[in-house]
């Protein structure tokens, strides 16, 4: 079969768009439907995020979101210095039946809270009491670190629940969420001047997405259960890392205090920067794991969110900017604009009646009992598997038995898909094409307790019918 061109892959992609403004969410059912209805066959290579971008008049940020979503899921597949291509769906032959992918029926994806229980009233009071409350000069344009008043609440919230060091040599302000705010400094950073960061392997597919988008060279440092391997890092050509100290993801393990203070000594001595992704840490007691940034406020950049703590279709976060870093580059930022103003009132005043503290408190709980009853069934069920529960974040892990590699990790992901399970495996985390151990991230946090049996079950059935024998 001849491969579409760059044309005709756009055209399948706008075939499949549902009406209205193009998202990321839309984008991604767009790109499914063309794949599992043989439009778009394994091997095709997608046309980059700018390309793209400009032929459905849409955000960058929305398509590396989408080819990250699908990453994730193995439809597509991606790898430094050879694009973005096709990967979950064979060649459909024009003979032959096209074969449908159920939609999805449980979905182990790590990373979604528990959407159900999104706090709908209390937003809906903000939100009202900030329309009713703004000051004409309020509707004005926020600038790009977002209004004073978010801002005024942002450091007190930062230093009391993340433990963050906020002075006036630190500038606290609002985003669009983590992913928008990493586009934006890896656009920074390139126009700075650096051409490598180094990322935590593995690590969030996206992350790595959005760095190569931007024209850096990804360097990927290794992580045990130390953390991120400092000693490594120190021998690459990288200035600027990302990495989740806290919380590490997909491995969930935390920086322990000495390699804290090795990276922020890396930092000063290559004149370079930290930006700490602090993407399950919300979710984490600042009193025994407060961030990295503070320990060195003058080389770490922190960057949070509400997309695990609370909604990620709010598209609301907040960044801590050394003030020194800032100026130097202030000549630099690509028009950075915060979010909208009345969702930044409205979460200042979520934070400043303390509502927001009380829902993360209460949904720590709930998330810490469901991944222990989903980690006990699951022991029980593979007695063989190792299955680890961290303290925090949305997923456990849960590894193959001993001598048994990625590739049984790969066949065990597609045949869950083809049962409408959606599972992540590290595998696919992987800066380096390696296979890596077989381990999967398990999410857990929106799932009904009611669905934790059947969650159960569809895996067994899928790693009974997918994973091949362990390897010599």
């Amino acid at each position: 079969m001849v491969a579409p061109s760059s044309s005709q892959v756009v055209a399948d992609i706008a075939l499949d768009l549902e009406d209205g403004p193009v998202g990321h969410e839309r984008l991604a059912r767009a790109l499914r439907r063309a794949v599992d209805g043989g439009r778009l066959p394994r091997g095709t290579h997608l046309p980059p995020s700018r390309e793209l971008a400009g032929a459905l008049g849409c955000s960058r940020w929305v398509v590396t979101e989408a080819y990250g979503l699908l990453v994730a899921d193995g439809t597509l597949a991606a790898r430094t210095g050879s694009g973005t291509w096709v990967e979950g769906s064979p060649v459909v032959e024009p003979a032959a039946p096209i074969a449908r992918v159920p939609a999805p029926v449980l979905d182990l994806t790590p990373g979604v809270p528990e959407l159900a229980s999104f706090p709908r009233a209390r937003w809906r009071r903000a939100l009202a009491a900030a329309l009713a409350t703004a000051s004409h000069d309020d509707l004005a344009a926020g600038g790009a670190l977002g209004l004073p008043r978010l801002r005024a609440e942002l450091g007190p919230y930062l230093a009391r629940s993340r433990g963050a060091v906020v002075t006036p040599q630190v500038a606290v302000g609002a985003t669009r969420g983590t992913s928008d705010t990493l586009d934006r400094l890896f656009r920074i950073l390139r126009r700075y001047g650096l051409a490598h960061v180094a990322l935590e392997e593995p690590s969030a597919d996206h992350v790595r997405v959005l760095a190569e988008a931007e024209g850096l060279t990804v360097v990927p440092v290794g992580v045990d259960q130390g953390g991120l391997r400092v000693e490594d890092l120190v021998r690459t050509p990288a200035r600027a890392v990302v990495v989740a100290p806290t919380l590490h993801y997909p491995l969930s393990y935390g920086m322990a205090p000495e390699r804290r203070e090795a990276l922020v000594r890396w930092a000063r001595d290559v004149d370079g920067v930290v930006i700490e992704h602090d993407r399950d840490g919300p979710l984490t007691d600042a009193r025994h794991s407060p961030v990295l940034q503070s320990v060195g406020p003058d080389r770490v950049i922190l960057v949070g969110s509400l997309d695990t703590s609370v909604s990620p279709g709010l598209g609301l976060g907040w960044i801590a900017l050394p003030e020194l870093w800032l100026r130097t580059v202030a000549p630099m930022l690509p028009g950075m604009a915060g979010p909208p103003t009345v969702e930044q009132l409205a979460l200042a005043e979520i934070i400043a009646d303390g509502a927001l503290d009380r829902h993360v408190r209460r949904m720590r709980a709930r998330y810490r009992a469901r991944g222990r009853q989903l980690g006990d069934a699951l022991a029980r069920a593979l007695p063989d598997w190792s299955v680890r529960v961290p303290e925090g974040g949305l997923h456990l892990l849960a590894t193959m038995p001993p001598g048994t590699d990625g590739r049984a990790a790969l066949a065990l992901t597609d045949a869950a898909r083809r049962r409408g399970l959606l599972l992540t495996t590290t595998v696919r985390l992987r800066v380096e094409p390696g296979l890596g151990p077989a381990t999967f991230a398990l999410g857990f946090a929106n799932l009904r307790d009611a669905q934790i049996g059947p969650a159960v079950s569809a895996f067994v059935a899928a790693a009974r019918a997918g994973a091949a024998p362990p390897t010599a």
